[in-house]
């Protein structure tokens, strides 16, 4: 039996995670219930304009136990087991009752823009559901004439949105995945600032080299920590499972009171699909080959925009704000370059927001670099501007001179053929660290420099 679970927390508090947990000790304590491998983190569409923060949501196989428990957490000191040899049951109203009481007891449905949806299903769907989820905005009646066709028992709350993300995440097929360790805090300590060694997240790259994005080397921040006011203490990201409990035992911080590993599809890049410029919609996750046509520009905001084209359609694409020191990087960027941008697409105006991008070609080695402004031709003298566009003008005696005198050099460029990323405070919970290695599709995208 599968349960999913969407939308129980917002941004005032709560997290979905925490929720899923609690309906786990509670099926376990009062119908003997039990997880039958890692509870499923799964996070979808990126760009859904409902999410509240990181659009998760979740997903529990559960049975009988049978055969010998693993441990995959511990809650109030008593350990939190799966039972991969145990029997698999049939899905009843009496279990989605149970889940649905700690729902009310746990999640913000007060606030107006928590939805909550539990999904039951005796197996898992079709992946389309999951695929669609990823990289489209679904509506609730889809969603909710799928589940009576199928069958399968639901529930929800206000817009019924929850049942979505609900019915996505039991139908995750699980094809590229990671893994999640996460701490919870005490409940008197809710909203509250977190008490996180800051050493000892940043040892966890050296002692634990398969845990990524626990700490931005750039900024300093503990991206492992969250700042919103939910029952998260720290959650830290891997690739092996082993690991992570080892890893735990090394942090420094105030007291938990429980935590669990999960089994996720973060850091996987399955929100990206490789996609023709004519083909881009908004709100979806796309790999684009294309051409630099305009130049890279800052716009108030520190925002830096440029422009790619395939020969029959053009996109604007951004680096914002937080993506700090990655925006020197698309300022090296010139008319002519081939490049593979990867990124979510807003709608209006239609923009890629970049998350990572290979320079597979540079359009010319060098580049032509004003380093002064023009002499003047009588005195000497550096010459001022007069405006934008409007040339120079010597202070001591009033020559002028045009936009086309300035002084200039020709240089290499300062940037090199390769793959470039934002830091990791910028960096989405789907989005692959590129020290994880690309996507085979993704890889051989980037190895074509033909514009198609």
């Amino acid at each position: 039996m599968l349960l999913g679970v969407d939308d129980t927390d917002s941004l005032e508090g709560g997290c979905t995670t925490h929720v899923a947990v609690q309906m786990a000790l509670r099926l376990r304590e009062e119908m003997d219930l039990v997880l039958l491998d890692h509870p499923r983190l799964v996070r979808l569409n990126p760009t859904n304009p409902w999410k509240t923060r990181g659009n998760a949501a979740l997903a529990m196989h559960l049975g009988t136990p049978g055969g010998a428990p693993r441990a995959i957490g511990e809650w109030d000191g008593e350990p939190i087991h799966s039972y991969p040899d145990g029997v698999d049951v049939p899905p009843s109203q009496e279990v989605l009752d149970t889940a649905w009481a700690v729902v009310e007891e746990l999640t913000w449905i007060e606030d107006g823009r928590t939805n909550p949806g539990l999904v039951l299903s005796r197996g898992p769907p079709p992946p389309a559901w999951y695929d669609e989820a990823m990289h489209t905005i679904l509506e609730v009646d889809t969603v909710e004439r799928r589940l009576g066709d199928g069958g399968l028992l639901s529930r929800g709350e206000g817009s019924l949105r929850g049942l979505i993300g609900a019915s996505a995440a039991i139908a995750w097929p699980m094809e590229r995945t990671t893994w999640e360790l996460i701490a919870y805090r005490e409940r008197d300590r809710w909203g509250t600032p977190r008490d996180v060694d800051a050493s000892s997240v940043r040892a966890l790259d050296e002692h634990f080299p398969s845990t990524f994005d626990s700490y931005d080397h750039g900024t300093g921040d503990l991206t492992m920590v969250p700042s919103s006011p939910c029952p998260v203490l720290f959650g830290i990201r891997g690739t092996e499972a082993g690991d992570l409990p080892r890893a735990l035992g090394t942090i420094i911080g105030e007291k938990r009171v429980g935590w669990v590993e999960f089994v996720t599809n973060q850091g996987t890049d399955d929100h990206l699909v490789p996609k023709a410029l004519s083909d881009v919609r908004p709100f979806e996750g796309v790999v684009e080959r294309g051409e630099v046509t305009k130049a890279p520009r800052t716009i108030p905001g520190g925002h830096v925009l440029f422009e790619i084209a395939d020969g029959r359609r053009h996109l604007d694409v951004a680096a914002y704000e937080p993506t700090k020191g990655f925006r020197h990087v698309v300022r090296e960027l010139l008319p002519g370059d081939i490049i593979v941008a990867c990124g979510s697409v807003r709608e209006e105006p239609r923009t890629l927001n970049l998350e990572k991008f290979s320079l597979l070609a540079l359009g010319t080695p060098s580049q032509v670099v004003k380093v002064g402004n023009p002499r003047c031709p009588d005195c000497g003298q550096s010459m001022k501007s007069v405006g934008t566009g409007a040339g120079y003008r010597c202070v001591r005696c009033g020559a002028r001179a045009g936009e086309g005198d300035v002084i200039e050099e020709t240089r290499s460029r300062d940037v090199a053929p390769g793959w470039y990323e934002v830091p990791t405070g910028a960096r989405r919970h789907l989005a692959r660290p590129l020290r994880l290695g690309l996507r085979p599709e993704m890889e051989a995208i980037g190895t074509d420099t033909r514009i198609c």
